[in-house]
């Protein structure tokens, strides 16, 4: 039992088996605590104690996780044809002096800034790649040499 500062004696009390149940298959279904906490009317402590009790569910939450980041991938591979085509649509659009000249300073910035984001986010994982690369190189000729 817990006494608050008004007086007021709140018990402690276990949810539901079916209602635990529910909160441990949502959450395998990717559902964020704090919408499982609103859906089933209980605090964001009580879902975390549930989950918490069930640690099975961090793995299959883990798992559909990394299911639906491959299953993105592999649609995108499958569209890589369309989404270049897009892309290059879109720089063309970006390098007409005609469009320049009709947007506003502020969407210029914000084009150049998301371009340059990724631009140098994918020139970053190149790099590292390429050191990657290269120590397993030196790696394999040390190994060669020995």
């Amino acid at each position: 039992m817990s006494r608050t500062m008004d007086g007021v004696v709140y018990v402690a009390t276990r949810l539901p088996d079916k209602q635990e149940k529910g909160i441990i298959a949502d959450r395998a279904d990717g559902q964020s605590i704090r919408s499982l906490a609103s859906k089933y009317g209980v605090s964001t402590t009580t879902v975390q104690r549930v989950l918490k009790r069930n640690p099975e569910v961090t793995q299959k939450v883990t798992q559909k996780k990394e299911q639906n980041t491959a299953d993105i991938l592999a649609y995108m591979g499958s569209k890589s044809d369309l989404v270049c085509e897009i892309i290059g649509k879109g720089l063309d659009v970006l390098a007409s002096d005609d469009k320049l000249a009709e947007a506003s300073p502020s969407q210029i910035t914000t084009a150049l800034g998301t371009l340059i984001d990724k631009w140098t986010a994918l020139n970053l994982v190149s790099k590292d790649q390429e050191k990657a690369a290269s120590k397993l190189f030196s790696a394999l000729e040390k190994e060669e040499s020995e």
